[in-house]
């Protein structure tokens, strides 16, 4: 894992192009944000798209989700802001993920994935605010070797 310094609280799993054991196979993943979150946190995702097919020639699906239940099954990078996705808050309230470190905070997030058995592994970059969310998205674009900037 690759620890993300600064005031973001962040370890991202070892990614891979394809499915690998213990590995988050993001060049077969969706992306997921929800449609009323911020504008910006779609912006990055379809940046975050952009730079996994500059990668890996693949090009990820982005898709929009108001529930766990609406996933899509398979890998999935679940990108949102604390308090403007209903995903986000309903894995917060499941306890699946623990969002205690950025809440309130200024431009910061965490990742952290969650198993879904039977329906695929979540990577999730959960934001304090809206910049923080796509800070997550963009530094996972840099974790891959794509510089955002």
């Amino acid at each position: 894992m690759l620890p993300i310094c600064g005031s973001n609280v962040a370890y991202f799993p070892k990614v891979s192009e394809k499915t690998h054991t213990d590995w988050f196979p993001l060049g077969e993943a969706t992306i997921c944000t929800d449609a009323g979150d911020y504008k910006v946190v779609s912006i990055a995702a379809q940046m975050l798209a952009d730079d996994v097919e500059r990668v890996t020639s693949a090009r990820s699906t982005i898709v929009s989700a108001t529930s766990l239940k609406k996933l899509p099954h398979g890998a999935t990078v679940v990108a949102g802001t604390v308090g403007h996705s209903r995903i986000i808050d309903e894995l917060v309230r499941q306890k699946a993920i623990d969002v205690s470190a950025v809440k309130g905070k200024w431009e910061s997030y965490i990742v952290t994935t969650v198993n879904r058995p039977g329906q695929g592994q979540l990577l999730v970059i959960a934001g304090s605010d809206r910049r923080g969310t796509a800070f997550g998205l963009m530094t996972l674009s840099e974790t891959i070797g794509v510089s955002p900037w």
